[in-house]
């Protein structure tokens, strides 16, 4: 069952709270009566709250009264009468409900001498017929443009041409249907059509007012053509012409695709105040314009514009309040303008619909929004949608902070918690970020949420007493955060955004002591890729004796972190396009708060290896002081499993070698932690293509083992250039499907030019599949603040940032639990760079499963002997190093490669043995020993 119908289970059970709960209703009108499902719907708001919705249908329509909780009540079919047999007449059918109460039917057709009319019901709030007329139209007026009721039981109707061609038909009628006024307006302009053109009540003084946009290129006036003409008249409510104003859109160009459209006209005394946007379907704005119409005519310029998170064709409409509500392809959204705070979303984006379609709303009396449509999916089936959005009415602030004496009050020495979001979810999900004071503060209807403060560490709860909230009016409400245990808990991340060959690239190492205590004596340790060249970083590093960088990092207090940075060299001579490197780093110390369990057996599996001409060769070392319990290991050559795992026991210390004869084939092994061990760990090793690489992007198809905060690797596929607007993800999954787990943490990079003057910001629509809540940023090449829409819609804006190379942003995400086997989690981005034309990213995709990695045939996999005890040192060397056997033994022989695999040295050793390296180059090498027949042992130098 898809997560829409999900939503909509809960609802059904949900109303008993309070009837302004939101209402997401699918399938519920097409069950009512099935030949309503594919046609177009009205809806008008009822005084008794609910909606009365028209539908069209191609033969006969209806009039249905819902209730307040999208429940169909009465129902009136519309007589043949009022159904002409042309299309075009058929549509202009409208429906609203007067001030008394009743309901006025209207609709437009020809008579048999094809005269234009219009037909009037007014019908009973019972939905009974009380009075039926008809009004001829008069010559070239043939279209029912629209319907408005006043406060006195009057109705408007505006007609335009069949075509919309420059002139207009206003109306005014009683209860009984009589004329009260009629007038016909000529645009004072020269145009081919009327854009787009309503008619709105005032108001103060229940009078009206007609406006359209004209494409300036079209018109009389070439002042400023490619742009826009407003164009509106205001009139009282004896339809006595108050204003009239044309004026030119500034800033806004016209586009042969774009929609502008009327949302508002309020008298405010002697200014009449509009509010009317613009919309492509290939940008995500909706841009508001304020126009306010004093007696000198003078517009105001202020605009603001309101993002459309998932883009695409969409309508939208502003009240007299600045609340906006927009329905697009996949998106329903409602906002308030004056703050820009996004309110509302209810989430469409299954990748399986086509389009929404017969989009109509209507304010609710009680505030918000009702909202119907028809879903189409891509496989051709189609289903109704109804919603009703309650109005965001209540504040809700407060303080998040740490509660040190637990007494769930915050007291003057107790400091803001460091969180990065409070959720608050009813039926959806609403996101209030955290100030860096610990304040936050959200708009929230009336209903009943539970809340959860984001945080980064186990180490710090919520309080149990303070995590539910019964809304029903402003509510200050600070929420203490207590941690559970004193200790320190780093984490690390080092990500570079791409590689390209033959040049330097920069990485970010980042860290963070999201603890409850200070992290004394910390350093970062490196692992780094054999054909990387460090070159230069922004502090000083230390090699150890096994090759890796050491970088000191001093004291981390809690909630603080910091950053440094290096750039390596990627060798072009010996690497290829597509060639995969990693860097491996580890933040110290690492300690376990908590005690470790008791089923621990002490033990800590480690996997070391590298390739020597053909051969893999690989170390399993149990670094525990206990000897532990067979343990499976796992081999796959390229993307098969080989068949024979081996059951390995260990011994306190103990290391196990093995050899693989590769033939270029990407060998991974992987070996488990003790079920009970303390940290999160999947211990693992990739060698890809030893001996000429076979097939390129293996590494990365599976995930690293760096679950532990304090462990980040990064593997990166190489370039020749960077492209641009790029979207990747770690792990890519396995096989053509891209399959993951449901456990599988995600880690999305997103690329992107960073020559930008003064804007750059991304949207993100994260699948339905993926729990928002595990959202984790991870790193930015600039400057960033991000916000977190309802259900999924991540919103980056990026600053300004000199001497960058190459833009990236990165986070992580985890799908959400229990999401089905099948299940595809697509995933593109849009960027915004200084326009409002958007510059989407690639799609790439991840598809849940289980135990999805295929077997193949028994391979032998030898055991590589472990007899011999022999030292390789100093490491890394200057001029010269040592090699030294515990005991003498014959025929033993050195072979030394460089990182192209070329031999550089072959020789004969003795019990103790010093070689010489006066003519080697600075870099990484690779040794092995053999007794002429086997390896003995093998492993990496380093010459400094």
């Amino acid at each position: 069952m898809n997560r829409i119908l999900l939503i909509f289970i809960v609802l059904i059970g949900s109303f008993s709270f309070a009837t302004s709960k939101s209402i997401l209703s699918i399938g519920e009108i097409a069950a009512f009566n099935k030949d309503l499902i594919q046609n177009e719907k009205l809806i008008s708001p009822r005084k008794e709250g609910g909606v009365v919705m028209l539908v069209k249908d191609t033969s006969l329509g209806r009039v249905l009264l819902l209730d307040e909780e999208g429940k169909i009540g009465k129902e009136f079919i519309i007589e043949e009468q009022h159904i002409s047999k042309a299309e075009v007449f058929r549509e202009s059918i409208e429906v609203i409900q007067l001030s008394s109460g009743s309901y006025v039917l209207g609709s437009q057709n020809l008579d048999e001498q094809s005269n234009a009319y219009y037909r009037q019901i007014i019908l009973s709030p019972e939905l009974e017929v009380v009075r039926n007329t008809k009004y001829y139209i008069g010559s070239g007026f043939r279209k029912v443009q629209s319907i408005y009721n006043s406060n006195d039981d009057t109705h408007v109707v505006m007609f335009s041409t069949v075509s919309g061609l420059k002139r207009v038909k206003i109306i005014k009628f009683d209860i009984n249907g009589n004329v009260v006024w009629s007038k016909e307006q000529n645009l004072p302009l020269t145009i081919a059509a009327i854009q787009r053109s309503r008619f709105l009540a005032i108001s103060d003084d229940n009078g009206y007012s007609f406006h359209t946009f004209i494409p300036s290129y079209i018109t009389t006036n070439l002042i400023s053509p490619f742009s826009y003409w407003f164009v509106s008249y205001v009139y009282d409510t004896d339809g006595k012409q108050k204003q009239s104003f044309s004026r030119d859109v500034k800033g806004y160009p016209y586009i042969t695709n774009d929609y502008p459209s009327i949302h508002g006209c309020v008298n405010k005394g002697d200014k009449y105040r509009y509010s009317f946007s613009f919309y492509t379907p290939t940008s995500p704005f909706v841009r508001i314009f304020n126009a306010s119409l004093p007696d000198n005519i003078v517009v105001d310029t202020q605009s603001v514009e309101l993002e459309h998170v998932y883009g695409g064709i969409s309508r939208t409409v502003v009240d007299e309040d600045g609340l906006t509500i927009s329905v697009g392809t996949t998106h329903i959204y409602s906002r308030a303008i004056s703050d820009k705070t996004l309110v509302e979303i209810i989430p469409l984006v299954r990748e399986d619909i086509q389009q929404i379609r017969y989009i109509s709303f209507c304010r609710r009396p009680t505030g918000g929004w009702w909202v119907t449509g028809l879903i189409e999916y891509k496989d051709g089936s189609v289903e109704d949608i109804l919603i009703g959005l309650p109005a965001q009415n209540y504040t809700v602030q407060g303080n998040v902070f740490k509660d040190l004496n637990g007494d769930d009050v915050q007291e003057e020495t107790e400091g803001p918690f460091k969180a990065p979001w409070v959720n608050f979810k009813s039926v959806f999900n609403y996101f209030s970020k955290v100030k860096s004071d610990g304040s936050y503060n959200i708009q929230l209807a009336e209903d009943e949420y539970d809340i959860s403060v984001k945080t980064y560490s186990d180490i710090w709860k919520q309080s149990e007493r303070i995590n539910q909230l019964i809304l029903t009016k402003d509510t200050t409400l600070n929420l203490p955060v207590k941690a559970s245990s004193i200790c320190p808990e780093l984490s690390v991340n080092v990500v570079a955004p791409s590689l390209v060959r033959c040049q330097n690239n920069t990485y970010e190492v980042n860290y963070y002591n999201t603890g409850s205590a200070a992290a004394n004596q910390s350093y970062a340790e490196l692992s780094i890729d054999p054909y990387l060249l460090v070159v230069n970083s922004s502090i000083p590093y230390e090699i150890l004796e096994n090759g890796k960088l050491k970088f000191e990092l001093s004291v981390i207090l809690p909630d603080e972190g910091g950053s440094f940075s290096f750039d390596a060299f990627l060798n072009c001579d010996s690497t290829i396009q597509g060639q995969t490197h990693c860097v491996t780093a580890k933040v110290f110390p690492f300690e376990k708060c908590e005690p470790a369990a008791s089923c621990w057996d002490g033990s800590s599996i480690e996997i070391e290896g590298e390739c020597v001409n053909d051969s893999v060769y690989i170390r399993i070392i149990n670094n525990g002081e206990r000897s532990i319990s067979p343990r499976t290991m796992l081999v796959l050559e390229d993307d098969i499993m080989i068949q024979n795992p081996r059951s390995l026991t260990f011994g306190k210390n103990e290391t196990k070698n093995f050899a693989f004869k590769t033939s270029g084939k990407t060998i991974r092994v992987e070996v488990p932690q003790s079920e009970c061990y303390p940290y999160k760990s999947n211990p693992s090793i990739v060698i890809e293509g030893c001996g000429g690489i076979q097939q390129l992007g293996l590494v990365t198809t599976l995930p690293q083992d760096d679950d532990a905060r304090f462990v980040s690797v990064n593997c990166n596929e190489s370039w020749d250039q960077i492209p641009d607007y790029f979207l990747k993800a770690a792990p890519k999954g396995y096989g053509s499907e891209y399959l993951i787990s449901d456990t599988t943490e995600i880690q999305y990079t997103f690329i992107f030019d960073p020559d930008f003057e003064n804007q750059l910001y991304l949207i993100d629509t994260l699948s339905d599949y993926i729990d928002i809540n595990s959202l984790v940023i991870n790193s930015s090449s600039h400057p960033y603040d991000y916000t977190v829409f309802n259900n999924g819609i991540l919103k980056v804006e990026f600053g300004k940032k000199e001497n960058v190379t190459s833009g990236y942003f990165q986070f992580s995400v985890k799908p959400g639990k229990g999401t089905p086997d099948g299940s595809k989690i697509y995933n593109r981005g849009i960027f915004f760079k200084n326009s409002n034309v958007g510059i989407y990213s690639n799609t790439i995709y991840h598809t849940i499963g289980q135990q999805f990695i295929s077997l193949g045939p028994v391979t032998s996999v030898p055991a590589w002997r472990n007899k011999i005890s022999v030292k390789v040192y100093p490491n890394p060397f200057g001029q010269q190093f040592r090699i030294d056997f515990v005991h003498k033994y014959d025929n033993m022989y050195l072979e030394v490669f460089d990182m192209q695999g070329r031999m550089i040295q072959k020789r004969s050793l003795e019990q103790n043995t010093v070689i010489s390296t006066e003519d080697w180059s600075k870099g990484a090498y690779i040794f092995r020993i053999t007794d002429g027949s086997e390896v003995i042992s093998t492993g990496k130098l380093f010459r400094q």
